[in-house]
């Protein structure tokens, strides 16, 4: 089944209380996001995440776990961070927080995790 979308959804509230409150604990290295840590160094994004997310032939979210529209909360299933595939039968959780822990903060390890867990489900980029 093809995938027509990949949404990353981090374990974090989306609002400026949640923005600051998250700068803080990220920069007294109190935040524990495994999602957060393959994408971002710090407060911004990372090189190596950018080009990895280039070579994924489909678009991309990053949403909050605030943001979520009703599908994204079901296949989420109140287990944060994870990642979600998109398709025409609906969406599909491909990675939780312990294949995301797994990948050590690696945005190839994420890759590769994702392409393996796609494959295993049958689904397609």
């Amino acid at each position: 089944m093809q995938v027509t979308r990949i949404v990353l959804i981090y374990n974090a509230d989306w609002s400026l209380r949640g923005a600051l409150q998250y700068a803080v604990e990220t920069l007294k290295g109190q935040k524990e996001c495994a999602l957060c840590d393959i994408t971002h160094r710090g407060l911004t994004e990372k090189s190596e995440w950018k080009s990895c997310a280039l070579s994924i032939p489909v678009p991309i979210e990053a949403i909050y776990r605030n943001q979520l529209d009703a599908a994204s909360k079901e296949a989420a299933a109140g287990q944060f961070p994870c990642v979600l595939a998109d398709t025409p039968a609906g969406m599909i959780k491909v990675l939780d927080r312990a294949a995301l822990v797994a990948c050590e903060s690696s945005p190839e390890a994420m890759r590769d995790a994702l392409d393996a867990a796609l494959r295993e489900k049958s689904l397609t980029l």
